[in-house]
């Protein structure tokens, strides 16, 4: 509503009073809906339902706007905001009032949650409502695209550039950070300080002999049965198993992650952090064998 009062009739940038229709029709309304809202809860005692607890740390305040972004997916934020940014520099009057309603909602949107996360706490998802404005800007930024095809490909070619680099930032950022692989060396750091002399078994057998020559690991086997012997010859056992968003790798059937959970709790997790879909996590399992059920003696009479 703000932005569509900077944009004059003739397309110019600039502020204009809203007309007495304007007024009585979308001001006026909206306003009385707020206060009458307001009013409602306070005169009825239930004013704590306007916040909702004091706030969850600077660390979440501070992940606000890129999870938003994150939730959005990156491609489509950046689609939406060149898209209200090309709306506003064109010269047809409806163009660039939708792209000043599109920025002053995004942006007013943004500010508003981020200054109330100082006394409630705030989500992602509250942004929800700016979806319809990050839909149709996305998708005029696509009409401008196919516009300019023929006349101003240097505008189609940023833009697609833009676009692909927003897609794969997540990606490669996860890249840099993490290498896109499973590391096994800080779970065998921990298992030296933490269980030294213990079997270990991990996957797959050459990185382990390479980055723990030490601690004298075994090949995990991806068989319960074998996985049984293990354990009976010897009590207790660390396993490190490699993990993905899916599941354990190499565990298709889950029997060796159902195994896991009848015998073995997961002690140590080691990941680097990524801010894509992809998941590297090492898990160790420390297992132990059940022990033996006591004796009964079978001879009621008392005999030898």
């Amino acid at each position: 509503a703000l932005g569509a009062t900077l944009v004059r009739a003739d397309g110019r940038l600039g502020w204009r009073w809203p007309s007495r229709r304007a007024w009585a029709w979308m001001w006026l309304p909206y306003l009385a809906f707020i206060v009458a809202g307001w009013a409602a809860l306070r005169v009825t005692g239930h004013g704590g339902a306007l916040r909702n607890w004091s706030g969850r740390g600077m660390a979440a305040n501070l992940r606000l706007v890129p999870a938003i972004a994150e939730w959005l997916s990156p491609a489509l934020a950046a689609a939406a905001a060149l898209g209200a940014a090309g709306a506003l520099a064109a010269a047809v009057a409806g163009r660039r009032r939708w792209g000043a309603m599109a920025a002053c909602g995004g942006v007013g949107t943004l500010a508003a949650l981020v200054l109330a996360a100082a006394r409630t706490d705030v989500y992602a998802d509250y942004a929800v409502a700016m979806l319809p404005l990050a839909f149709v800007s996305a998708g005029g930024l696509v009409g401008m695209m196919v516009e300019r095809m023929a006349t101003g490909r240097a505008f189609a070619a940023s833009a697609v550039t833009a676009l692909l680099s927003a897609a794969m930032l997540p990606a490669t950022a996860s890249h840099l950070a993490g290498g896109t692989r499973f590391d096994y060396r800080p779970a065998f750091a921990w298992l030296r300080r933490h269980a030294p002399g213990a079997p270990v078994l991990a996957w797959p057998a050459v990185a382990a002999r390479h980055y723990a020559a030490d601690l004298r690991p075994r090949e995990l086997r991806m068989q319960p049965p074998l996985l049984d012997a293990a354990l009976a010859e010897a009590g207790t056992l660390w396993i490190v198993a490699s993990v993905q968003r899916y599941g354990m790798v190499r565990d298709d059937d889950g029997a060796v992650s159902a195994w896991l959970a009848r015998h073995c709790a997961p002690t140590a997790a080691f990941e680097r952090p990524r801010w894509d879909y992809r998941v590297y996590r090492v898990v160790v399992h420390r297992c132990v064998a059940a022990a033996p059920p006591a004796h009964q003696s079978t001879d009621a009479g008392g005999g030898r």
